[in-house]
């Protein structure tokens, strides 16, 4: 939750055409950039991507109030699919996503294999976020993938809150980030 307001900022700052989420946990980021692409107007889409299948009873209840959430508030623009995050890059046009969250757990998926999956859909101004890079738990690794990310690409992280880590893809990023 201390990351919405600058998830709110990163929505105005680039008027992001394309915003894809990888990955629920609470579906709090999706629902936030959903309501940041609303209030301010924008003519975005916003997309949602979660594997249904294997979800427990509770997940698959929490994921259908997230689905329902979505489409009465913000279904004219924004859309759930259902499908893994690798099979869903091929979904996307190259260079349509300018704004991409890895909201993914990093304990089942390396984030860089996801990510490399998903380079060439980024825009020229495209800027991927990592949730949680903070984290030094045993076996999570997000932390050591957005390192190797900041190696390439120019970024920064957010500590508090469990981290939060901002990665400029695109070769032309707006002129709030730079």
């Amino acid at each position: 939750l201390e990351h919405l307001p600058f998830l709110f900022w990163m929505v105005e700052a680039m008027q992001p055409r394309g915003v894809v989420t990888l990955g629920t946990q609470q579906g709090v980021e999706h629902l936030a950039l959903c309501q940041a692409v609303s209030r301010l107007g924008l003519d975005s889409r916003c997309h949602l991507v979660q594997s249904i299948k294997g979800q427990d009873q509770q997940q698959g209840a929490g994921l259908d109030s997230i689905i329902e959430y979505n489409d009465r508030s913000y279904g004219a623009f924004a859309d759930v699919m259902d499908c893994s995050p690798v099979k869903a890059a091929g979904q996307f046009d190259d260079g349509s996503v300018d704004l991409l969250l890895l909201n993914i757990d990093a304990d089942e998926v390396e984030l860089e294999y996801v990510f490399e999956r998903w380079h060439s859909k980024l825009s020229p101004q495209g800027v991927v976020l990592i949730p949680s890079v903070s984290r030094r738990d045993p076996g999570y690794s997000a932390f050591r993938e957005f390192d190797a990310l900041l190696s390439r690409f120019p970024g920064f992280a957010f500590q508090h809150g469990g981290g939060l880590g901002l990665i400029m893809v695109g070769e032309q990023p707006g002129d709030m980030l730079t």
